[in-house]
């Protein structure tokens, strides 16, 4: 998957790469949590990239542990991982 790679920072009202790079710009200033959007925004990358590391690390018997009904941490974390993909 490509994507601006490197750290992203919430620097009001932007989500930049600490190259300097914009990656957006957040509105909506006045609906409750706005800030809190952003900073989930911002940490998206990393978030990413540690579910991928979990997939490859995490040993079968924790993968294949219900998390909720029908679902187990690994279909969610592919589920994760599928929807930013795009898929």
């Amino acid at each position: 998957m490509e994507y601006t790679k490197g750290e992203w920072k919430y620097n009001c009202p932007y989500i930049d790469t600490t190259e300097g790079h914009r990656i957006a710009q957040v509105y909506n200033y006045w609906v409750p949590g706005y800030s809190d959007n952003a900073k989930l925004l911002a940490a998206a990358p990393d978030m990413y990239e540690a579910l991928k590391d979990v997939l490859g690390m995490a040993d079968s018997h924790t993968l294949n542990m219900m998390c909720e009904p029908g679902l187990t941490i690994e279909q969610k974390i592919q589920q994760a991982i599928s929807k930013a993909e795009g898929k």
